[in-house]
């Protein structure tokens, strides 16, 4: 008996005239904006365009189409950070110029970290100790250094030399005076009143303030890190809506 009972929500649901359910699918109101950021909580976001219209947006921390981006000053980077950087490297692991420009980013399911070699048809690894490159020892340092990907956590960072760890190895640059820094983060805890705000997801015409959002990009207004932390102005908190039954 409690079997049958268990079917019996999906009897219900099958029974329901499709024209009824095609109605209920048509209530969700497509919606694209973008404006600006006015406050910030744990579960939602709240924004305001030009026109001074505001919405909540409800936030799924676990999408993978959550982004916040924009550019950093070099007072920003904290140790664990991870940083992915261009540069080229002897045989021995030491770079052979500054760093001008790096990413720092959020780990997410395709993240590669590491070394990776920048192809360029020449064989051989950083870190390398192959026979065949004891061979190669008359060639010059130049001729011998390759470019390589470094993609991992900050270990250290001071007076602008950086060392970052990838495996069981640590490498070691210094950053360029104006070096640039971007930042791409799967979360937004250092998002900022006035930031853009641009959302694609739906909305029940009951609530066209409630968003609930499937694509939510976040572009800073300015660089992390350029002023004083305590100076900065932190985003009000909203009521968190992750309690929220209507969705």
């Amino acid at each position: 008996m409690m079997i049958r009972n268990a079917w019996l929500p999906c009897i219900v649901l099958l029974t329901i005239p499709p024209l009824l359910l095609a109605q209920a699918n048509r209530e969700r109101k497509a919606v694209r904006a973008k404006g600006a950021l006015k406050a910030v909580a744990g579960g939602a976001i709240q924004v305001v365009n030009e026109d001074g219209e505001q919405w909540v947006v409800k936030v799924d921390p676990r999408s993978k189409y959550n982004v916040f981006q924009g550019s950093a000053d070099v007072r920003f980077l904290r140790p664990g950070m991870l940083v992915e950087f261009r540069n080229t490297f002897d045989k021995k692991g030491k770079a052979q110029s500054e760093v001008r420009a790096l990413k720092v980013f959020s780990l997410r399911e395709d993240t590669r970290l590491g070394v990776i070699p920048v192809p360029s048809g020449t064989a051989g690894g950083l870190f390398s100790s192959s026979v065949e490159d004891e061979n190669k020892k008359k060639k010059t340092a130049k001729s011998a250094a390759r470019p390589f990907i470094v993609s991992g956590p900050i270990r250290a960072i001071k007076d602008n030399k950086m060392t970052v760890a990838v495996g069981g190895a640590l490498v070691h640059v210094e950053l360029a005076d104006k070096v640039q820094i971007a930042f791409n983060f799967a979360d937004f805890r250092y998002a900022r009143q006035g930031d853009t705000v641009e959302v694609f997801g739906w909305a029940n015409p009951e609530q066209s303030d409630l968003v609930i959002a499937s694509r939510l990009t976040i572009t800073a207004a300015k660089p992390l890190g350029r002023e004083d932390e305590k100076s900065q102005k932190k985003a009000t908190k909203v009521p968190d809506l992750n309690s929220l039954d209507d969705f």
